[in-house]
């Protein structure tokens, strides 16, 4: 576990920019800012949010049925970026398309 949050920790910059070119290819960039300082931003604050959990347990995090998304520091995360994006009218499936790429390469 601690090498993946080294990971997390030492490569900001490589995911911002993975995630930006993604967004530029598909598109995504026409609804949002192209500005790299604002990528790395969203990306501080979701790396912020999985290192909280990592940090917390050795195990890997696991999502389930029962699962209280209210005391979840991801799951928050997630849900007041929505609301913002919203805000700017942004659609929940363009959200959430490009909140997975995050994640996946997170």
């Amino acid at each position: 576990m601690q090498t993946l949050i080294e990971l997390i920790k030492t490569n900001e910059d490589w995911l911002m920019h993975r995630v930006l070119n993604y967004a530029k290819e598909r598109d995504y960039t026409k609804y949002t800012s192209t500005l790299a300082e604002a990528w790395r931003v969203s990306i501080a604050g979701l790396s912020e949010a999985i290192l909280h959990v990592l940090e917390k347990s050795d195990a890997v995090p696991e999502l389930n049925p029962d699962e209280d998304y209210e005391k979840d520091t991801v799951a928050a995360f997630g849900v007041l970026e929505a609301k913002w994006h919203r805000e700017r009218g942004i659609r929940l499936d363009m959200f959430l398309g490009l909140q997975l790429v995050k994640m996946l390469t997170n």
